[in-house]
C-alpha cells in the first residue's frame, strides 16, 4: 500500500551568521527532513563520514539519525528544508524501510526545476492545501530518487556533464547574463549541436529553458521577499523589456508578477 505524506513545516532561509554548526543531537530529528542547498558552502557529517555541501546538494535526513551540519561563514549556506512524515490511511506516522526510501544524498542537476517543486510544496502548505502540498512533495522525492549516481558527481557524460552542471550553477548565480548556445559551446570546445544535446541529456531541458526556469524562480523570490518594483526585477534578471518579462511570467505561472506578489 502506498504511504501518504504530510508536510509538517517548510521555509527557505540563509544560514545566520552564528552559530556555524547545527547538530540534530543524539536522538536525531523527530521527522523526515528534505534539505536542498540553494547556495553557499558547508559540510554534513553522518555516521562519522563527512560530505561537502554546495549548490544542488539534496539531503533526505531520517528520524533518529544524528547529523552535524556546518557552513563557511564567509559563504553561508542558503537552504530550503521541508519537514514531513510518512503516514498511513488513518494519518498515523509510519517509518518505511531504508530500501523504500531515496538515497540520503543526491546532487540535483536541474536545481531551478527542483526548487520550483519545493516552492509549490511551501505555497500549498501555507494555504493549508495539504493534499496539494503532499502531491508536489511526492514529485520532489521522485525527482531526487531519479538522480541516480549523482552523489558521487558522476552525472551524465562524465567530465563534460560536470561542466554543464557548472554552467547551470553559474546561471543560478548570475541569471542576468546573456548565455548564447554558440558562446557556451565554444567555451566547452564543442559544436553547437553536440553542446545542445549534452546539455539536454544532463539537465532534461534546453539551455534556454533552464535559464527561464532560473529567472522565474529568482523572480518569485524577489517578488515575495523584496520591495523592488516589477521593472527593476525584470532588469536585474537580464530582461530588456519589463512587458516581455510580465508576459513570460504569466505564461509560466498563470498570474502576472503583480498578482503573484499580492497573493
Amino acid at each position: 500500500m502506498e504511504l501518504g505524506l504530510r508536510v509538517e513545516f517548510t521555509f527557505a532561509y540563509s544560514w545566520p551568521p552564528a552559530p556555524h554548526r547545527w547538530d540534530t543531537g543524539g536522538n536525531g530529528l523527530g521527522e523526515y527532513d528534505l534539505w536542498t542547498v540553494l547556495g553557499g558552502e558547508g559540510q554534513v557529517v553522518r555516521d562519522g563520514a563527512a560530505t561537502a555541501l554546495s549548490s544542488g546538494d539534496c539531503l533526505l535526513l531520517r528520524p533518529r539519525r544524528r547529523c552535524v551540519i556546518t557552513h563557511n561563514p564567509d559563504n553561508p549556506l542558503a537552504l530550503f528544508p521541508v519537514h514531513f512524515n510518512f503516514v498511513d490511511a488513518r494519518g498515523e506516522v509510519v517509518h518505511p524501510s531504508e530500501d523504500e526510501l531515496p538515497a540520503w544524498h543526491r546532487k540535483i542537476a536541474d536545481l531551478a526545476f527542483f526548487r520550483s517543486l519545493l516552492e509549490r510544496v511551501a505555497a500549498a502548505h501555507v494555504r493549508r492545501a495539504d493534499e496539494v502540498a503532499a502531491c508536489f512533495l511526492r514529485a520532489a522525492l521522485l525527482e531526487a530518487d531519479n538522480q541516480a549516481g549523482a552523489a558521487s558527481g558522476d552525472v551524465g557524460d562524465g567530465l563534460r556533464a560536470s561542466r554543464v552542471n557548472g554552467l547551470c550553477r553559474r546561471m543560478v548565480e548570475h541569471p542576468e547574463r546573456d548565455y548564447s548556445v554558440r558562446a557556451l559551446a565554444r567555451e566547452m570546445r564543442l559544436s553547437r549541436s553536440r553542446f545542445f544535446s549534452l546539455f539536454k541529456e544532463t539537465t532534461g531541458v534546453t539551455p534556454a529553458e533552464h535559464l527561464i526556469n532560473v529567472r522565474m524562480a529568482k523572480a518569485k523570490t524577489l517578488l515575495r521577499c523584496s520591495s523592488a518594483n516589477v521593472t527593476d526585477i525584470a532588469l536585474s534578471l537580464g530582461y530588456r523589456s519589463a512587458s516581455f518579462f510580465c508576459r513570460q511570467f504569466k505564461d509560466r505561472n498563470g498570474v502576472s508578477p503583480r498578482r503573484y506578489r499580492e497573493t
